[in-house]
Formats: structure tokens, sequence, C-alpha cells
């Protein structure tokens, strides 16, 4: 339909091309507040030309370097767009979490959120001395 593809131009060689262009930025901070215990923020914003800008804040807390919980939101239109708890655990070089997507908007009458599941594992060949902590796998 018409409307589904008007941000889309399709080329004469079959290639898809977007006519909005999009900024994501992402940070995030590790507070050790004890040994055991870490308090993880993250934040993402995006910034489209076509589309409502959109800006994501997630807290949790680490347990002994193995569970994780947290709560997210999603800033927009209307002002607070979504509440998100999470949680999740780690298991040698992997992780396994969950999330669950309650939105506060006017959609919310049309869904009641969404569950987000959470998998990667990490495959370590050689210890760096400038290893780094991804904001985005808090």
């Amino acid at each position: 339909t018409p409307t589904l593809t008007k941000d889309i131009q399709f080329a004469d060689n079959g290639a898809i091309n977007p006519t909005f262009r999009t900024i994501d930025v992402m940070v995030g901070h590790q507070i050790n507040l004890t040994p055991d215990i870490k308090l993880l923020v993250q934040s993402m914003g995006r910034i489209a030309n076509n589309y409502q800008s959109i800006l994501d804040f997630n807290a949790g807390i680490e347990l002994n370097h193995k569970i994780t919980f947290g709560l997210g939101t999603r800033f927009g239109n209307p002002v607070i767009n979504s509440i998100t708890p999470n949680a999740g655990f780690a298991l040698q070089n992997a992780y396994l979490g969950f999330a669950y997507d309650y939105p506060l908007s006017q959609l919310r009458g049309q869904q009641i959120g969404s569950f987000e599941l959470v998998a990667f594992y990490s495959i370590k060949l050689k210890k760096s001395k400038y290893e780094g902590i991804s904001p985005r796998f808090f």
C-alpha cells in the first residue's frame, strides 16, 4: 500500500533506499556501590527527520556479577511513552534477560505491551588491557 512505502524508494536494481535519516546516540555508565553491587545507567536518543524523536533512559542494579534488574522509560510525546521493567542473569560468557514494555501513550487502549527476550554469548579469544563495557549490553 502507498502509505506503508511512502518513506522508501525502490531503485531499478532492486535496492531499497529509505528517504528518512536518523541519528542514534547511546551512553552508559557503571557505578560501583560496593564490590558486589553495581548501579548501571544508560540512555539512548534518536533524532529522526520524519518521525518523532525519542529518549530512552534505563537504570538497573547488578548483584554479584550475576543478576540484574532495573526499570526503563521512553520519553517522547506524550512525555512518558512507556515503562519497561527488566531482569536478567549472567552465566560464564552468556547473558539471558527479559523485559516487558508497558505502553503509556494513546496506543495503550490498542495494545497490551510487548515482551522482549535478550540473549547473547560472548566469545573471548584474548584478554585485552583496553577491554570495556558496551552500554548496549548492561
